[in-house]
């Protein structure tokens, strides 16, 4: 297992929150008041298994592995973040790591499968996919068809609907 800590920092009006601190910034951000985050992942850095929050002002520990946040604060966006209270910032930080799991759930299928895109290419190819809703008047059954896809669109969908 690799131990993964990064900073995350917050802007907008200042906040009492008690988790938000100054500290040292990872994001060359020293003037805003961050978060500490800390991830466990598995040894190959697959599958996060774990994350804790933790106040920005925590006293950091080198680590070896540093490349699962890279991914996360990069192509998922979690940063700048813009919420004040530590029930919203825990929650913010959980949808990350969620979507940490599903981008690295991705990462996996699409080699599995020897599918030559990355996660970042799949995640644009879904912007232009497109799925129909209608009710039959008759019966009232809901037909949801998905419009027509091109090639390098079926074949994602072929690859996680067959998983």
């Amino acid at each position: 297992m690799h131990y993964d800590p990064t900073s995350i920092y917050f802007e907008g009006e200042n906040s009492e929150e008690e988790l938000l601190k100054l500290g040292c910034s990872r994001d060359h951000q020293p003037d805003a008041k961050q978060i500490h985050l800390e991830l466990n992942v598995t040894h190959d850095g697959s599958i996060p298994i774990h994350h804790t929050i933790r106040p920005g002002n925590t006293a950091d520990v080198t680590t070896v592995d540093r490349k699962a946040f890279r991914i996360s604060k990069t192509d998922l966006r979690v940063r700048p973040a813009y919420h004040y209270r530590k029930r919203r910032i825990e929650a913010h930080i959980s949808i990350t790591f969620v979507a940490y799991a599903i981008y690295k759930e991705l990462e996996h299928l699409l080699a599995q499968r020897r599918m030559t895109i990355s996660p970042q290419r799949a995640s644009e190819l879904t912007h232009t996919m497109y799925e129909l809703e209608y009710r039959l008047p008759d019966s009232g059954e809901v037909k949801r068809p998905l419009l027509k896809m091109d090639a390098e669109q079926q074949a994602l969908y072929d690859i996680i609907y067959e998983s």
